[in-house]
């Protein structure tokens, strides 16, 4: 079947592949990682509140702090924006330092709290930091810790 020039619209056609040509670019335009990272903190399966949580990325180098935020009364955590790690190959984990566990309501902060979780270059929106993730953690990246006690600790 032949398309008869009535029957074809090309300023439609050509609005059309702008627009899709306008939103290739602009999402290969964004960052490597989620805008908004929301999670929780747990340490023996109850919330910790008033945790530091901050956001690394490892290369090559020393990591580099890319975010970071407190966790609120109910041991969630939301991270924004915040810049976008240089290197493409860059390795993105979380640090929680320090709070107070809702297990006991008259617990002063922590600082021997100490938990991470990896989250590979291109992290979830949604991430728990607990001691399975740490553990894990810990198990899969033992070959570049150096025990110098740097920004992770």
């Amino acid at each position: 079947m032949l398309f008869r020039a009535r029957d074809w619209n090309a300023d439609a056609v050509g609005r059309r592949w702008v627009v899709t040509l306008a939103s290739v670019l602009i999402l290969g335009a964004a960052p490597a990682w989620a805008t908004e990272i929301h999670g929780r903190v747990l340490g023996g399966g109850v919330l910790i509140a008033n945790s530091t949580v901050t956001l690394w990325s490892a290369t090559t180098n020393d990591p580099t702090q890319v975010a970071q935020t407190m966790t609120g009364p109910d041991g969630t955590f939301e991270l924004r924006g915040g810049a976008n790690p240089s290197d493409a190959g860059a390795a993105l984990y979380l640090v929680a330092k320090g709070g107070r566990s809702s297990a006991s309501p008259v617990a002063n902060n922590n600082p021997a709290i100490a938990l991470i979780a990896v989250l590979g270059s291109r992290p979830p929106t949604e991430v728990t930091i607990n001691e399975f993730t740490t553990i894990a953690s810990v198990v899969t990246h033992n070959q570049f810790i150096d025990g110098r006690g740097g920004p992770a600790c």
